[in-house]
């Protein structure tokens, strides 16, 4: 047996002592409603790589365990539905055959313009009309109102692109990752 000198687990590095070939660890993840992903990777000093990746639920209520099998249990239809990599993206745009082609076709020739408001930002608007808010000034004899320092932000054109590029799509831990 050779001694693990790296792990990693749920996307920590875990210092280990080098020398041994069991090591305890503490490593949390926060986890959202519904499934979490944890993955851990250890190595040797031999370059003998082993993964595990294991899944649990959160949620703030559980239904009671059952302790024996239920007919009220079982599901009357249902799918089981294994997908790989590419069936999220197989990098080829012309098939419409994953996931990263359907949304590439559905935006590829959007207009974004309407998404777009005419009025981007505006600092300080602490009133909410769209303008940068005023300051007074009391001077001997009159009263100063000047615009604070600030910025307004508008849109002075239609919104274009010259196409929507997609990368890659992939699945992460917690959702989908692209660029």
């Amino acid at each position: 047996m050779n001694p693990i000198v790296a792990l990693r687990a749920a996307g920590s590095d875990v210092p280990v002592s080098g020398d041994g070939t069991c090591e305890t660890f503490d490593v949390t993840q926060a986890a959202g409603w519904g499934m979490s992903i944890v993955e851990a990777m250890a190595a040797t000093s031999a370059a003998d790589t082993s993964f595990a990746v294991r899944s649990y639920l959160a949620s703030d209520r559980y239904f009671a365990a059952a302790v024996e099998p239920s007919t009220d249990a079982r599901a009357e239809r249902g799918a089981v539905l294994r997908l790989g990599p590419s069936a999220l993206d197989d990098g080829d745009r012309e098939d419409v055959d994953d996931l990263a082609t359907i949304l590439w076709w559905s935006l590829k020739n959007r207009d974004f313009d309407p998404l777009v408001p005419e009025l981007l930002a505006v600092d300080p608007d602490v009133d909410g009309d769209g303008q940068v808010d005023l300051a007074s000034h009391d001077c001997l004899l009159w009263t100063e109102v000047n615009h604070r320092t600030g910025y307004r932000v508008t849109k002075d054109g239609p919104f274009t692109h010259a196409g929507f590029q997609l990368g890659r799509l992939a699945a992460v831990s917690g959702g989908l990752e692209f660029e």
